[in-house]
């Protein structure tokens, strides 16, 4: 690799990282507007219950996401574990629910597996790439030398992931 190359590499880094952390904001934006419904439910009914699989529920994408994308456009180490925690949780629940919707096809054949919502695996598919190349993105030597991500970063980032799988079955 020549020395200008590496040079362009550098400074093309903190602009892309500054367009992933727009667009997790407006994944967020849309996480909001998809649960706003819920939200407002939960927080103006008495008889509504906030329970830990209820609060986990709006912590991942209400919470986790918004916090790791600010840090991460502020180049924070923390902002960089807590977007890739998520994005790492993201892989593994979009795996599984991909594993689900291939394994159990919607049943057309009778009003009950009309009823069930049922998720088309080719946008699964898609969202799975999508992901990826985040994930293949905030991995780049690069991106990590912004953040000075060291192997207990990393391992934190994947530990994140999995907690947040694990409490998403609790």
């Amino acid at each position: 690799m020549t020395d200008s190359t590496h040079r362009t590499e550098k400074t093309a880094a903190p602009k892309a990282i500054l367009w992933l952390s727009i667009l997790m904001i407006l994944l967020f934006l849309y996480q909001m507007y998809t649960q706003f419904g819920l939200l407002k439910y939960m927080l103006i009914n008495s008889s509504a219950k906030w329970d830990l699989p209820m609060v986990m529920y709006f912590l991942r994408p209400l919470l986790v996401m918004p916090a790791g994308a600010i840090l991460f456009a502020l180049h924070k180490k923390s902002g960089w574990v807590l977007s890739s925690g998520y994005f790492n949780y993201l892989a593994i629940n979009t795996i599984m629910l991909s594993y689900f919707a291939y394994r159990h096809p919607a049943n057309t054949d009778n009003k009950i597996g009309l009823s069930l919502p049922a998720t088309p695996v080719n946008s699964l598919f898609s969202w799975t790439i999508f992901i990826a190349g985040c994930l293949y993105f905030i991995y780049k030597k690069e991106v990590r030398d912004v953040y000075a991500v060291n192997k207990l970063n990393i391992a934190a980032a994947a530990t994140l992931g999995i907690a947040l799988c694990i409490s998403a079955i609790l």
